[in-house]
């Protein structure tokens, strides 16, 4: 016989214990899952609608023009007149080359020309 003040026999007590984990065991993970899907949808709309917007570089310089600079002629560089990151204007000269060999050619043109033109005139 089993009277009141008997304690619960190890069979009943087994399963209030997994009867009590379970739904605090549930109810943790399901916390957990939403508040990483939380996180994950904070984390989505700051990344979509905050740092979407950034621009970001390794010399801080945000709003720049880039344009390449390329050479009609090729020869020597004489002197550069702007430094690096220096702000430039449209037409300004950014460095002057040398120009001892186009003199050269340009001499050797017009003598070329002219002997030319002796040829011409002897004809």
């Amino acid at each position: 016989m089993m009277n009141d003040h008997s304690p619960p026999s190890d069979a009943s007590n087994a399963t209030t214990e997994a009867t009590g984990h379970k739904p605090s065991r549930k109810k943790l993970l399901i916390g957990f899952a939403v508040a990483v899907a939380l996180i994950g949808l904070l984390w989505w709309g700051w990344a979509t609608f905050v740092a979407g917007h950034r621009v970001s570089t390794e010399n801080a310089y945000t709003a720049a023009d880039v344009a390449q600079v390329t050479p009609m002629v090729a020869g020597a560089v004489k002197s550069i007149e702007v430094t690096d990151t220096e702000r430039v204007w449209k037409d300004q000269v950014l460095l002057t080359l040398d120009d001892v060999d186009a003199r050269l050619a340009f001499a050797a043109a017009e003598a070329t020309l002219a002997e030319t033109r002796r040829q011409v005139k002897q004809l």
